[in-house]
């Protein structure tokens, strides 16, 4: 099942639905966060206070490699921070026209929340947004053991509101998004009314530098040491941003 791209919200039919579940930062609303800022300070807190070198990009891994690595009440202290960070971003935040919008024209439409953000976000979003009549079910970071885009959290959805997979919708932003519906059994829709915003987005979150890259660029220059004799020249071609030359 291949997720289908729409310009708007309104533009997702949604005959037949019996359950919207709606992303939330970027669809119900827009967080305003420097996510690499709080990358990087999630590392420097893993580093200087636990002792363990990781990174975040995505988040998803690095929070995994802290509960495989450091237990559980580390994961929580990484977690205690970045729900802080979140909801400073709250605190600007507004309800997407766009939702209210489609929330009054569907007013016995059910909604459910599945998102990679903190269940203390999602709950304050929903009481300040006049929601909690109508959420029946919210999947944050802290209710799965795995983030997008494992469908774990839209699969919770689904048990706790008891709807078919084939009756739901699922609207996200992002390419995780999708990948989690289609994992699920879920009809997924992509609200993109910027493509291009959305990828130039994407390419600033973007380093050759952070993580798996990052570690890959470690291991050639390592690798090309051992092959280079001392003094030797090499020439490299390629895109990227010069760290490995």
């Amino acid at each position: 099942m291949t997720a289908q791209t729409a310009a708007r919200l309104s533009d997702v039919p949604l005959e037949g639905c019996r359950l919207l579940v709606l992303d939330f930062d970027g669809v119900v609303t827009r967080l305003e966060v420097d996510w690499r800022a709080i990358k990087k300070e999630a590392a420097r807190i893993c580093r200087d206070d636990l002792g363990l070198q990781t990174d975040f990009s995505p988040v998803a891994s690095g929070r995994e490699h802290v509960l495989r690595e450091a237990g559980a009440g580390a994961l929580a202290r990484i977690d205690a921070f970045l729900a802080g960070s979140e909801m400073e971003g709250l605190g600007s935040a507004r309800l997407s026209p766009e939702v209210a919008d489609l929330l009054a024209a569907h007013p016995a439409l059910p909604l459910a929340i599945f998102s990679a953000n903190s269940r203390r976000v999602l709950d304050a979003a929903i009481e300040r947004f006049g929601l909690g009549g109508r959420v029946t079910a919210i999947a944050g970071r802290e209710d799965v053991s795995r983030l997008k885009p494992h469908p774990e959290g839209l699969l919770k959805v689904l048990a706790t509101t008891g709807c078919d997979p084939s009756r739901a919708i699922y609207v996200g932003d992002r390419d995780v998004d999708a990948l989690a519906g289609e994992a699920a059994g879920v009809p997924t829709w992509i609200v993109s009314p910027d493509e291009p915003g959305r990828l130039e987005s994407i390419a600033a979150g973007h380093s050759y530098d952070e993580g798996f890259n990052g570690r890959l660029t470690r291991y050639r220059a390592l690798a090309i040491r051992r092959l280079v004799p001392r003094g030797g020249e090499l020439l490299e071609i390629g895109p990227a941003g010069g760290a490995l030359a």
